[in-house]
């Protein structure tokens, strides 16, 4: 089981070479796959801006995707929550779903699988959650 990083999950969905092979790899392998409620909130802010699109309405693209068997939902705990708003005093410099992602896989003890660079040097030196691309 591991978490997804929102460009994760829509590159993953989204079919095509834009995941790294381990990062591919290791989705395959992991079994139940968690998709946080910040990413489809972080979704439709970016399809607000106009940063990103979806082939269908996004409650139905939701829907679609929850409903396949290979995903689960990551819960939204409160103790996620306050760890997510203390990492930015811990020197995390991303912004609040990066944080609210890092803190969901850090208390759920799952890898995250992301690009983000400034994600992943953080984990990096707190070595406190494990982090893949």
């Amino acid at each position: 089981m591991m978490l997804l990083d929102t460009h994760v999950l829509l590159w993953w969905q989204a079919g095509g070479d834009r995941l790294s092979r381990r990062a591919t790899r290791e989705i395959e392998k992991a079994g139940p796959i968690l998709v946080s409620p910040i990413s489809f909130w972080e979704i439709a802010v970016l399809m607000e801006k106009g940063r990103v699109s979806l082939d269908r309405d996004i409650f139905v693209w939701m829907s679609d995707f929850l409903g396949t068997e290979d995903v689960e939902l990551a819960p939204l705990t409160p103790t996620a929550a306050i760890g997510a708003g203390l990492l930015p005093e811990q020197g995390f410099g991303g912004d609040p779903a990066d944080c609210m992602l890092y803190a969901t896989a850090r208390e759920q003890l799952v890898p995250l699988i992301t690009k983000d660079m400034e994600i992943r040097r953080y984990a990096a030196r707190q070595k406190d959650l494990r982090v893949i691309w």
